[in-house]
This record gives C-alpha cells, sequence and structure tokens, in this order.
C-alpha cells in the first residue's frame, strides 16, 4: 500500500523498494503455498529456512506499513493540516482495509469452509493503523508501546485460556484454528510500531535526515511493484490459482 499524502511529492524510493521486496517475496512464497494446498508439491513452509523466509517477508510488510503512517504523518504537517485530519484520514483508510478484510471473509466461507480467514492480513493492517496513529508524533509512545508488545508476548503469550473473538484477534487463542491467513495482533502489531518508530526518527518532515543516492534507474520497475501492493495482494491469489490449474492440466505438476 502507498504512504498516503506522498503522490504529490517527491517518494523515498528506498521504503517503496522494501515494500516491493516484500511483495515479491510473498508472490515467492504464496506460490508454494497453493502448490502444497492442493497437494501438488508437498513444500514444509512453516519450517526452518522456509520459516525464518517468510517470517522476514511478513515483518519487513508491516514496518514499512508503520513507516507509512509516520511519513503520512509528517507530510499532513508540512500541509499545515491538523492533527485530527490526519487521524481521521488514517482511520478511514483502516476501515476501507477492514472492510475488505471482512470480504475475503465471506469469500473464503465458501473457498475454505475447513479454513475460514477470520482475522488476515488487511482486518490486522487496519486495525494496526487505527490503534497506532495516536502515537505517531511521539516517538518514545512507538518504543514504550513497541516494549511493552514484545513483553506481553514473551510473558503472557501462553497463559491466556479465553476461548472467545477477542482472545482470538488478540493472538491469545488458547488452540490451533486452523486459517488460510491469520496475523492477530500479538505479536504482529509490534512490527507496525517498530517501524513507525524507526521511520520518526530517520526521517522529519517527510524527508530523510541522512544523505542518500539517488533511485537507479534499473530500479524503477520494482518500485512500482511497492506502489501496487495492495492491488497485487487482492489479484496474485486467483491469477496463481488459474496459472496452477492450467498448469496441472497439461501435466506440469
Amino acid at each position: 500500500m502507498k504512504e498516503e499524502g506522498l503522490t504529490d511529492r517527491k517518494r523515498i524510493w528506498e521504503v517503496d523498494l522494501l515494500r516491493a521486496l516484500a511483495v515479491l517475496g510473498m508472490l515467492y512464497f504464496h506460490w508454494f503455498y497453493l502448490l502444497d494446498f492442493w497437494n501438488l508439491k508437498n513444500t514444509a513452509l512453516f519450517v526452518d529456512g522456509w520459516e525464518i523466509f517468510g517470517n522476514t517477508i511478513r515483518n519487513t510488510f508491516f514496518m514499512v506499513v508503520g513507516a507509512g503512517l509516520v511519513l503520512s504523518y509528517q507530510h499532513s504537517q508540512l500541509k499545515e493540516q491538523s492533527y485530527l485530519s490526519y487521524g481521521i484520514r488514517t482511520m478511514k483508510k483502516g476501515f476501507i482495509l477492514l472492510v475488505i478484510g471482512g470480504l475475503i471473509t465471506f469469500w473464503s466461507t465458501f473457498f475454505a469452509p475447513d479454513q475460514v480467514i477470520r482475522f488476515g492480513v488487511l482486518s490486522f493492517i487496519g486495525t494496526g493503523m487505527i490503534l497506532l496513529w495516536p502515537l505517531v508524533p511521539k516517538w518514545y509512545a512507538l518504543a514504550a508501546v513497541t516494549g511493552l508488545l514484545l513483553w506481553i508476548e514473551s510473558q503472557w503469550g501462553e497463559v491466556w485460556n479465553q476461548e472467545s473473538l477477542w482472545s482470538y484477534i488478540l493472538g491469545f487463542y488458547p488452540r490451533y484454528w486452523p486459517s488460510l491467513d491469520y496475523f492477530p495482533l500479538e505479536p504482529w502489531l509490534a512490527s507496525i510500531s517498530g517501524g513507525a518508530l524507526i521511520a520518526s526518527l530517520i526521517f522529519e518532515k517527510a524527508e530523510r535526515r541522512y544523505p542518500f543516492f539517488n533511485l537507479p534507474k534499473f530500479l524503477q520497475p520494482v518500485i512500482w511493484v511497492g506502489q501496487k501492493a495492495l492491488w497485487i495482494y487482492l489479484l496474485h491469489i486467483p491469477v496463481f490459482a488459474a496459472l496452477i490449474w492450467a498448469l496441472d492440466k497439461i501435466g506440469v505438476y
């Protein structure tokens, strides 16, 4: 997803690049995930190297979401917009993601009834944006929240034993509940707040605090991927499914 408010100014290309790399990694991971899901190619995606690769992709993308919150706020300041205006705009964007996430949940009840998506990545990102935007102006508040979230995960992650929707969303559900896509607030919210913390320390007035070289031309197509991340996320599964079906029919798998 694009940083809101950066369309009419020079973009910070390294943020787009990190997002693009995360999206490309997601595409690679999901291709093998679908092959494994349909028993066309067995791949242990949640152990060893694959697990490290997957978690790196997820954390990178969520940290870029946090950086986007900070850059959007800093740009709103340059436009002399109010703090409340920034908050309303961010919450509106978060609610849009929640609605799209809800539609995906509805879709999954028909196509994967045994693994319904109850709180997937878009629902998580939308909720994270709504929860964290008030902290964006204060880097020390972000630092405190990031540390608190990590501490809660290390101390309380195994002791919550209530079977409820809230415990599922928070990430403390006491038993395994199969889902095609599940990103609870704990531990993943720490990645968004951590990304926002880093961005608040290295960016000021929506510009770098440090000198950096210009975007190499050969990276421009990759940057485009990062700028179209939401559309790529929404379309890649049906496109991959169609491709895999066709390849299976001609005997590739």
